[in-house]
């Protein structure tokens, strides 16, 4: 059986890992092998306002796709982007810093 996706379709899906059972969120952006043109991995965004996790699924993990739901084996946390997101990343590590009370200007 020949079933083809068109990416705005899968952005509609949510990713769930087996491994771990987290609800990843959802695909954003694809990554493309331009030597085979075949798709490698997709890159899926929680469903946070506030600084959203990014995570890379191989397209080889992907166990199963439904009408609302792809299921994966495995994920890769991916870093924060340089950039806004990269500030607010510093931002709220600096915060976290002192609520402890830990002294920040020696970083």
């Amino acid at each position: 059986m020949n079933v083809s996706w068109s990416l705005s379709a899968l952005r509609k899906k949510e990713v769930i890992d087996l491994s771990s059972g987290l609800r990843l969120g959802f695909i954003y952006d694809a990554e493309l092998d331009l030597s085979c043109g075949l798709l490698s991995s997709l890159l899926v965004r929680e469903k946070k306002f506030f600084l959203p996790r990014r995570y890379r699924v191989a397209w080889s993990a992907v166990r199963r796709i439904s009408d609302a739901l792809i299921l994966a084996e495995s994920s890769v946390l991916l870093p924060p982007r340089c950039g806004g997101e990269w500030f607010l990343h510093r931002l709220r590590a600096h915060f976290l810093l002192m609520v402890s009370g830990k002294n920040i200007n020696n970083m």
